[in-house]
């Protein structure tokens, strides 16, 4: 019939015209498609790659490598005082380390589930906040129980953190890229011990020729 014919008309007008427009072709009952890899050039994705390179692999590197450290400063702090200090007598010190990890574990399933939840930018900017202002406050507790507490939350502060930087790297990068990535920030766990290592020694140092300033430990 002549409607018919004018449908098919107009379809085939249709199609000719996106063509022209899209880098593929239009299949109206289907939907568009458009093959984004024919608008950027190899160099472009290059020059974007190397600019999140730069702001994103430092950034995890850091974080990363800090609360990694954080995992063993427990054995930099009995050095430096902290069992004489805080009054730790027993097993208690060596709870200090068991609590951390069970409190890890624990807290891995919930904060797995919040963190795919929530956006997750945002739950990674609150996680390492509070994780820095516990730490912090460590420096502040007096007794077992205070300590107790400081590294409990630390250790459900911390079990997100490697999943979250997974995820981040998933984001921003191809498949092929991932353990390129993955490596560079993960080198953090020891390159980070090695700054902080001497760290604690100039500080160490300075208060053995100084006995009368800070505490170490403090």
């Amino acid at each position: 019939s002549n409607y018919t014919s004018n449908v098919e008309g107009a379809k085939e007008q249709t199609a000719i015209d996106t063509k022209t427009i899209l880098p593929l072709d239009v299949d109206i009952g289907e939907g568009v498609i458009v093959d984004a890899t024919e608008e950027y050039t190899e160099a472009y994705y290059r020059r974007l790659r190397w600019k999140i390179d730069l702001w994103l692999l430092p950034l995890m590197w850091l974080c990363y490598g800090t609360q990694q450290a954080d995992k063993t400063s427990i054995s930099t702090m009995a050095v430096f005082g902290l069992r004489e200090d805080t009054g730790l007598v027993g097993q208690q010190f060596s709870w200090l380390s068991t609590i951390f990890y069970i409190s890890y574990l624990v807290c891995e399933f919930p904060g797995n589930y919040l963190m795919q939840k929530f956006n997750v930018g945002k739950f990674l900017g609150i996680v390492i906040t509070c994780w820095g202002v516990v730490v912090l406050c460590i420096a502040f507790a007096q007794n077992w129980a205070g300590l107790m507490v400081l590294r409990t939350l630390q250790g459900a502060l911390e079990c997100t953190i490697s999943p979250t930087f997974m995820l981040i790297t998933g984001a921003f990068y191809t498949s092929k890229e991932h353990t390129l990535r993955s490596l560079i920030w993960g080198t953090s766990n020891a390159g980070m011990n090695i700054i902080t290592g001497l760290c604690m020694y100039g500080i160490g140092l300075h208060v053995q020729k100084d006995p009368g300033s800070m505490a170490a430990v403090s």
